[in-house]
C-alpha cells in the first residue's frame, strides 16, 4: 500500500527501497553483533540465529515492528542462559520499544549506545552481572516507562537527569546494586511513577522529603541503605502506597496516631531494624489490607494494641527487640485477639520486656502459625498442654524465659516442628519420649534448664537433627546408643555437665558428620572407645572432666581438623602417643590431671597452630621442650610432674643429664636453607621489643609481667620501701635528680633517647648471636663498631647461624640461591637498623617512631617473601568460582546474593595488615579475623560497616589508638578486641580478657548496640576503678606526693644512700608512677631488658623494689648505681 501511494504522488521509488532495504540489513547484523558478544552462552536459544537460515524476525526472541516488518521492535530472552558482554551493536536497533534479557549470565558495564534508544519503554536487564557507574545515557531514553536493573553490580550514583527526562516512567526498580550516595531529589519529578524499588544499596543521606509529592506511588521500597535522619511527614501522606519499606536503615521518629486512616491499600509496612520510637499506634489495626508488619529491632514502648486482631489478612508480624511491655494486669490482650488472624504464619515477640504469665490463649492462634518466638523476654507459667493445636508449627523458641514446669507430653504432636528452643529457662521433670515423634526436627536445644532423668533413646528417630545440646541439666543414666546412631548429627552433640554414667559407646564413630562433641563434666567411665578415630571431621571434642581411663587412643592422631582437644580431669594413663603430630591443625591441647607417663613428645614443639598445651599434674619424665608453644609460661602448662628436666629457665626444673654423644664436626657442606618459622618468630619477637620498649602497649598476659618480675626479684636482693624512702630522706625535693621517661646510663648524660640505643643493641646481640661483654670485645672493639664493619657486605657472615641455617639439604639451586637473597636481605636491613640506633650521639640515632615503622616493613617483606602462605587463601582467586563459595566467605541467602554477609578466618595463619577495603563490605553482619598475626592500626574504614554485629579481632597484633569511628556501627552486639597492642583509650567498648588498670574511661557504653553490661564485660580486671555506675567500682584513689608527677612522666630519679652490712651506699632510684597509664608496663619492660642486655653503656642494676607506700598504694622502683658526674638534661 505504501508503494502504491509512493507511485500515485510520483515519488522515486528506488531510494526509499534502498532505505528499507539497508535497515534490515543493519537490524540483521547488530543482532548478529550482540549474539558475537555472547562468548560464554552455550544457549540453545540462538540456535537459529544465523543469516542463512530464515529471515530474522523468525528468530526466537525477536520480533519485528508491523508497521516496519523489517525493524526489530522487541527482543526478549529472559532465562535463556545467555553469558558473555551485552554487545554496543544493541544501541542500533533504533526502533526498540522492549528489551528483556533478564535472569542470565551477562556482565560487564552497560554499552553507553543504549541511549540512543529513543523508543525504548521497556527495559529490563535485571539478575544479571552488570557492573560499572549506572549508564548515564539512560537517560536519554526519553520513552522508558519501566527500567528495571535489579539484582546486578552497578555503582556510582543516580544521575540527577533521571528525574529531569524520563518523565515517562512507571517503574523504577534498582534493587539489590552497589548504587551509592544521597537519593536526588529530582526523582520527584517522575509524576508517573508507581514502583520505585532502591532497597539494597548504599544509599546515604536523608530521604528527600519532596518524595511524598509523588501522587499515583504504590510500592515505596529503600531498605537496607544508610539513609539517616528524620522519616519525612510528607511520606504519610502518600495515600495510594501499597508497600512501604525503609527497614535496615538508621531513621527515626514516631509512627502517626492516625496512620490506619492514611494507607486503605497498605500490604507491606516495614520500619525494622530504625531507631523508631513511641508506641505502635492502635489505628494500625484499620489496615484490613495489610499481611505483613515489620516493626522489629526499634526502640518502640508500651503495650501492643489489643486490636491488632483485627488484621484478618496478617501473616507476619515481627515486633520483636523493642521495650514493649505486658504483665498480668494487661498488655497480653493483643495474643487473645490475635486468634482472629486465621492466616498468620509468623508471630515473632523476642527480647522485648512482655512479664507475667504466658497467657493461654497463645494456643487458640492459627493452626497456619509457623514461627513462634517468644525468647527473651520474662513471663513465667508453663507450657500449656494444648500447644499441640499449633500443629503448623516449625520453630518454637521459648528460650531465655523463666517458664516452669515440665515439657508437655502434648509436644510430640507438633510433628511438623524443624526447630524446638526451650534454653535459659526453668523447666524441669522428665524430657518426654514423645519428644520422637518430631521427625523433621533440625535442632533440639534445652541447655541450662533443670530437666532430670534418662536421655530418651526415641530421640534416635530424629533423622534430620544435626544440633542436639541438652547440657547444664541434670539428666543421669547412659548415654543412649540409639543418639550416637544419628548420620544427620553434623554440628553439636553437647551433652556436658550432667550426671551421664557409664562407657561411651564404640557407636560414637558413627557420627562421621559431627564438628562438635562436648561430653565434659560428667560421670563417663572406661576407655574412650577407638573408633572416635572415625569422626574425621571433629574440630572440637572435649571429654574432660570425667572418669574415662586407660591409654589414649591411637585413632584419635586420625581426627586432621580437630582444633580443640580437652581430656583434663580424667584416670588416662600411659603414653601420650608421638602420631598426635599428626593432628595439624591442633590449637588446645589439654591433657591435665590423668595418669599419663613418659616424656612429652617433642613433636608438639613443631605445632605452629598450638596456642595451649596443658599437660600438668601427671606423671611426665623427661626433657622439656624449649620451641614452639613451650617457649612462653603462658601458653604451656608442665607443673605437677616431678620427673621432668630441662625446658626455658622460667620453669626453675633441674638440668637434664647430659649425654656423651660423639658429634661429628666434619659435615659436608650443606646447601643454605631459611627455618621460615624460626626467622619468622625472631621478627615477630623483635617488634614486640619494640613494643615493650614504647612503654604504651600493651603485654598480652599479666603472667608474662609476673614472671619477669619474679626473675628479677631473684636475681637481686630486693629492698623495701621503708629503706629507698630513708635513704632518700623520703624522697625530697634535695635528691631528685630529674623527671620523666629516663634511661639511666653512663659515658654520656642519660638521655630519653636510651630506649632508642637499648633497641639497637638488642637487634644486634639477637641476629649476631654476640653479646656485648663477649671476649672479642676490647679496646676500641664494641658491638656496635663489629656490625658497622660487616655492613652492608658481610651480613651473612657475622650473622647468628642458628637462627637461619637448618639442616635440611636444597635439590635446587634455584632455590638455595632464592633462599639466601631473602635471608641477606632481611638480615641487611636489620643491621642497619640496629646500627642507625645504637650510634654514640644520641641525636644521631633513629628517631623511635621510625624505628618501629622500619621493623613492621622488615617483617612484612620478609613474609611476603615467604614460600608457605595462608590455606584458608587457596580458594581466593578470581578465576575459581563464585567468591561466595571462598573460604571463610559467607554471602546473603535472602534478596542479595552477591554480598558478603560474614568473613570468618580465624586460625588461619594470615599475616600483614588489615586493608581499608575492608570497610567496602557494607553488609557484613560478622567479622571474624582472631588468632592471625595481623598488625598495624585496625582501618577507621571499619566505621563503615553500619551493619556490622560481630566484630572479633582478638589474639592479634594490632597497634595504634583504638578505632573511635567504630562508634558508627550502630548494630555492634559483640566486639572481641582482647590480647592486642592497642592505645589505652578505648571509648566504651567490651574490653573483657584484657588486663587493664586505671580509670576506665566514662565514654563506656556509647556504642547503641551494647545495651547494657551483658556485652560490656571486665571481669578479670581486677586493678580497675571508676567507670559507669553499674559497674560498682571503687573510685579511684588520688595520687599522692610521691608519685603526682608531670602527666607525661612515668617517674622521677632520686639519689638515696642504702645500707650495706653498715655501710652507705649512694645510688639512684628510679620510681614508677604507677597512676600513669603504662607506667607498670615500663617498670617490666626494664626489668626484662636490663636481666637480659649488658652493655658496657647500660648502668648496671643493683636492685628492684616492688612494695606498698605508706598510703597502702602499689610502689615500683628500680635501684642502680650512682652516676656521680651524669645529669638528666639530656
Amino acid at each position: 500500500m505504501a508503494i502504491r501511494l509512493m507511485r500515485r504522488l510520483g515519488l522515486p521509488l528506488l531510494p526509499v527501497l534502498l532505505t528499507i532495504a539497508a535497515a534490515s540489513s543493519s537490524d540483521e547484523a547488530s543482532l548478529l553483533a550482540f549474539k558475537a558478544g555472547l562468548t560464554g552462552s552455550n544457549s540453545s536459544a540462538l540456535a537459529s540465529w544465523n543469516s542463512s537460515g530464515a529471515s530474522f524476525c523468525n528468530w526466537e526472541g525477536v520480533t519485528c515492528s508491523r508497521r516496519r516488518p523489517t525493524r526489530v521492535a522487541s527482543l526478549s530472552l529472559p532465562s535463556s542462559n545467555l553469558a558473555g558482554t551485552l554487545s554496543p551493536a544493541i544501541g542500533n536497533l533504533t526502533f526498540l520499544r522492549r528489551l528483556n534479557l533478564s535472569s542470565n549470565g551477562l556482565y560487564g558495564e552497560i554499552p553507553t549506545s543504549i541511549g540512543r534508544l529513543r523508543r525504548l519503554q521497556w527495559l529490563n536487564l535485571s539478575y544479571n552481572s552488570f557492573s560499572g557507574a549506572f549508564p548515564v545515557n539512560l537517560t536519554s531514553c526519553i520513552s522508558l516507562k519501566i527500567l528495571d536493573l535489579d539484582y546486578n553490580q552497578l555503582g556510582g550514583i543516580i544521575p540527577v537527569e533521571l528525574g529531569n527526562t524520563l518523565t515517562q516512567l512507571q517503574m523504577l526498580l534498582l534493587t539489590n546494586n552497589s548504587i551509592i550516595g544521597p537519593i536526588p531529589p529530582s526523582l520527584a519529578n517522575l509524576s508517573l511513577l508507581q514502583d520505585l524499588y532502591l532497597d539494597y544499596n548504599h544509599l546515604e543521606g536523608l530521604i528527600p522529603p519532596c518524595l511524598g509529592n509523588f501522587p499515583v506511588l504504590h510500592e515505596l521500597s529503600l531498605e537496607a541503605n544508610m539513609l539517616t535522619g528524620e522519616f519525612p511527614h510528607s511520606l504519610w501522606n502518600l495515600s495510594a502506597l501499597r508497600v512501604i519499606g525503609v527497614g535496615l536503615n538508621m531513621l527515626q521518629g514516631s509512627i502517626p496516631a492516625n496512620i490506619g486512616d492514611k494507607f486503605p491499600a497498605m500490604r507491606f509496612f516495614g520500619l525494622h531494624e530504625n531507631r523508631f520510637h513511641g508506641a505502635i499506634p492502635s489505628s494500625l489495626s484499620n489496615l484490613s489490607r495489610l499481611t505483613d508488619l515489620y516493626l522489629a529491632d526499634n526502640n518502640f514502648t508500651g503495650f501492643v494494641p489489643p486490636t491488632l486482631g483485627m488484621l484478618h489478612s496478617l501473616k507476619y508480624l515481627y515486633i520483636g527487640t523493642n521495650q514493649l511491655e505486658a504483665d498480668n494486669g494487661k498488655g497480653w490482650e493483643f495474643v487473645t485477639s490475635l486468634a482472629n488472624c486465621s492466616q498468620l504464619q509468623e508471630l515473632m515477640l523476642s527480647h522485648n520486656f512482655f512479664g507475667g504469665q504466658l497467657p493461654r490463649s497463645i494456643v487458640n492462634l492459627s493452626m497456619t502459625l509457623q514461627m513462634l518466638d517468644l525468647e527473651n523476654n520474662s513471663f513465667s507459667g508453663t507450657i500449656p498442654h494444648d500447644i499441640s493445636n499449633l500443629i503448623g508449627l516449625r520453630l518454637l523458641d521459648l528460650g531465655f524465659n523463666p517458664i516452669s514446669g515440665v515439657i508437655p507430653e502434648s509436644i510430640g504432636k507438633l510433628t511438623n516442628l524443624v526447630d524446638l528452643a526451650l534454653y535459659n529457662t526453668g523447666l524441669s521433670g522428665l524430657i518426654p519420649s514423645t519428644i520422637g515423634n518430631l521427625t523433621k526436627l533440625n535442632r533440639l536445644l534445652a541447655f541450662h534448664t533443670n530437666l532430670e532423668g534418662p536421655i530418651p533413646a526415641t530421640i534416635g528417630r530424629l533423622k534430620n537433627l544435626f544440633n542436639l545440646d541438652l547440657s547444664f541439666n541434670r539428666l543421669n543414666g547412659s548415654i543412649p546408643r540409639e543418639i550416637l546412631e544419628l548420620p544427620s548429627l553434623a554440628w553439636i552433640l553437647d551433652l556436658s555437665y550432667n550426671s551421664l554414667s557409664g562407657h561411651l559407646p564404640s557407636e560414637v564413630g558413627t557420627l562421621a558428620n559431627l564438628n562438635q562433641l562436648i561430653l565434659s563434666g560428667n560421670q563417663l567411665s572406661g576407655q574412650i572407645p577407638n573408633s572416635i578415630g572415625n569422626c574425621e571431621v571433629l574440630e572440637f571434642l572435649l571429654l574432660d572432666n570425667n572418669s574415662f581411663g586407660g591409654d589414649m587412643p591411637q585413632s584419635l592422631t586420625n581426627l586432621k581438623g580437630l582444633n580443640v582437644l580437652n581430656l583434663t580431669v580424667n584416670k588416662l594413663s600411659g603414653r601420650i602417643p608421638n602420631a598426635i603430630s599428626n593432628i595439624g591443625n591442633l590449637q588446645y591441647l589439654c591433657l591435665a590431671h590423668n595418669n599419663f607417663s613418659g616424656p612429652i613428645p617433642a613433636a608438639l614443639q613443631n605445632f605452629t597452630l598450638l596456642k595451649q598445651l596443658d599437660v600438668s599434674f601427671n606423671n611426665l619424665q623427661g626433657e622439656v621442650p624449649v620451641k614452639g608453644v613451650f617457649r612462653n609460661l603462658t601458653f604451656s602448662s608442665v607443673v605437677g610432674n616431678d620427673n621432668l628436666c630441662g625446658g626455658i629457665p622460667q620453669l626453675h626444673l633441674p638440668p637434664c643429664p647430659i649425654l656423651d654423644v660423639s658429634k661429628n664436626k666434619n659435615q659436608h657442606l650443606k646447601s643454605l636453607a631459611i627455618a621460615l618459622p624460626t626467622t619468622g618468630a625472631m621478627l615477630v619477637l623483635v617488634s614486640v621489643i619494640v613494643l615493650i620498649l614504647l612503654h604504651n602497649r600493651k603485654l598480652k598476659r599479666r603472667q608474662n609481667r609476673q614472671a619477669t618480675s619474679l626473675v628479677i626479684e631473684e636475681q637481686y636482693q630486693r629492698v623495701s620501701y621503708y629503706a629507698l624512702s630513708r635513704g632518700s630522706n623520703d624522697f625530697s625535693e634535695a635528691n631528685l635528680l630529674g623527671k620523666g621517661r629516663y634511661e639511666y646510663g653512663e659515658g654520656s648524660a642519660a638521655s630519653k633517647l636510651g630506649d632508642i640505643y637499648s633497641l639497637g643493641i638488642i637487634l644486634l646481640e639477637m641476629f649476631t648471636g654476640t653479646s656485648p661483654t663477649d671476649d672479642m670485645f676490647k679496646d676500641s672493639l664494641n658491638l656496635h663498631e663489629f656490625a658497622t664493619a660487616a655492613f652492608p657486605d658481610r651480613a651473612l657472615e657475622i650473622a647468628d647461624q642458628t637462627i637461619w641455617l637448618h639442616e635440611t639439604n636444597y635439590t635446587d639451586a634455584t632455590d638455595a640461591s632464592m633462599t639466601r637473597g631473602i635471608i641477606q636481605q632481611s638480615l641487611v636491613s636489620l643491621f642497619g637498623l640496629g646500627i642507625s640506633c645504637s650510634k654514640q650521639q644520641p641525636r644521631e640515632r633513629m628517631v623511635l617512631a621510625d624505628a618501629v615503622s622500619k621493623i613492621h616493613a622488615i617483617r612484612d617483606e620478609y613474609f611476603k617473601s615467604r614460600v608457605v602462605g595462608s590455606a584458608a587463601s587457596w580458594s581466593w582467586n578470581s578465576s575459581a568460582n563464585s567468591f561466595c563459595s571462598w573460604e571463610g566467605v559467607t554471602c546473603s541467602h535472602r534478596r542479595r546474593p552477591t554480598s558478603v554477609v560474614a568473613l570468618d578466618l580465624p586460625s588461619s595463619d594470615l599475616a600483614g595488615t588489615l586493608s581499608p577495603a575492608i570497610g567496602n563490605l557494607t553488609f557484613l553482619r560478622r567479622l571474624n579475623l582472631s588468632s592471625n598475626d595481623l598488625h598495624s592500626e585496625i582501618p577507621q574504614s571499619v566505621s563503615r560497616l553500619r551493619r556490622l554485629r560481630v566484630l572479633d579481632m582478638d589474639h592479634n597484633a594490632f597497634s595504634g589508638e583504638f578505632p573511635t569511628n567504630l562508634t558508627t556501627c550502630v548494630r555492634l552486639t559483640t566486639v572481641y578486641l582482647q590480647y592486642n597492642q592497642l592505645g589505652d583509650r578505648i571509648p566504651g567498648i567490651a574490653i573483657n580478657g584484657n588486663h587493664l588498670e586505671g580509670m576506665i574511661p566514662p565514654g563506656i557504653g556509647s556504642i547503641a548496640g551494647l545495651r547494657n553490661l551483658t556485652y560490656a564485660s571486665i571481669a578479670g580486671d581486677d586493678k580497675l576503678c571508676s567507670g559507669m555506675p553499674q559497674l560498682h567500682l571503687a573510685p579511684c584513689p588520688i595520687l599522692d606526693r610521691l608519685t603526682c608527677l608531670a602527666k607525661e612522666d612515668y617517674g622521677s630519679v632520686n639519689r638515696c644512700a642504702l645500707e650495706d652490712e653498715g655501710a652507705s651506699v649512694t645510688t639512684a632510684v628510679k620510681m614508677f608512677n604507677l597512676q600513669m597509664s603504662g607506667s607498670s608496663r615500663s617498670f617490666e619492660a626494664e626489668c626484662e631488658a636490663l636481666r637480659r642486655v649488658r652493655h658496657r653503656c647500660l648502668i648496671k642494676i643493683i636492685t628492684c623494689c616492688s612494695s606498698i607506700d605508706q598510703q597502702g598504694q602499689e610502689f615500683k622502683a628500680l635501684v642502680f648505681e650512682f652516676m656521680p658526674n651524669g645529669s638528666l638534661d639530656g
